[in-house]
């Protein structure tokens, strides 16, 4: 019989600083990277809105998370009451998958929801960059209600009551003859992007606004699905996640190409 290690696993809900400095991000290992104290910084605002994040440790290191608010604080683009909303899931080391670590994170969401007798958990998801994919919460119980673009809505139903809603991203796509970039710390691999975003579009003398989101009522009337993301121009969505410089990069040289067409 082959041997094989028993593993230590612990689910530890935060909600306050100490609890981040102690266990971490559980989506970046690293506190010395520039969004560490970017993320916090947005944290700090939001326990006070209720939002939570448990972090899976597998033998006492910190492999991943899972970050969910109630319905009215939520910054995706989505309308809900009653509900808690799943911002991110996130298992660090992709030898981990597919080993149920990610199903006990959910569970934990779907058991506090339980607790405080609330009609359900939502989650938007998509098989595109930087979210979760459905599948894995359509394993646990979820179902998918609304479908657009890239994006789907999905949600694990308690009590009967008024489901949640994609809010109408595409009217909020602002006319801007500029490219803007629209963000907000949620996600703390901006604190790199937009550094990286500002150089590129110095050095390429190509005029690039920003606008940070600080609230979450902003972040629902976001122009994307993605809501904490958007690099828009002329009402055209370039991007509705993150990206590299060298990325930005190629979309400047397109757009530079097709203007003098």
């Amino acid at each position: 019989m082959g041997k094989f290690k028993l593993r230590k696993v612990e689910l530890i809900k935060i909600d306050s600083e100490r609890g981040v400095r102690e266990n971490g991000l559980g989506c970046l290992t690293n506190q010395k990277h520039p969004g560490f104290e970017s993320k916090l910084k947005w944290l700090k605002k939001e326990f006070e809105n209720g939002l939570r994040m448990i972090i899976l440790k597998i033998d006492g290191k910190s492999t991943g998370m899972i970050e969910y608010t109630p319905s009215e604080f939520f910054w995706r683009p989505v309308k809900a009451k009653n509900y808690l909303l799943i911002h991110c899931l996130w298992i660090v080391n992709s030898k981990l998958h597919k080993k149920g670590y990610g199903s006990l994170l959910i569970k934990e969401c779907v058991k506090e929801a339980k607790q405080k007798k609330l009609n359900g958990v939502g989650v938007v998801t998509s098989d595109g960059p930087w979210m979760a994919g459905k599948k894995i919460f359509l394993k646990n119980g979820f179902k998918q209600i609304e479908e657009k673009g890239r994006f789907e809505l999905l949600i694990y139903q308690l009590k009967k009551g008024e489901r949640p809603v994609f809010i109408n991203w595409t009217e909020n796509q602002i006319s801007s003859k500029d490219f803007k970039v629209i963000y907000a710390n949620q996600c703390p691999m901006f604190a790199k992007c937009i550094p990286d975003l500002k150089y590129t579009a110095k050095n390429k003398k190509v005029n690039l606004k920003f606008s940070e989101i600080k609230k979450g009522e902003l972040a629902r009337n976001a122009p994307t699905g993605y809501g904490v993301m958007s690099i828009i121009k002329n009402k055209k969505v370039f991007a509705d996640h993150y990206i590299s410089a060298r990325r930005f990069e190629n979309i400047m040289n397109k757009e530079q190409l097709n203007s003098t067409k």
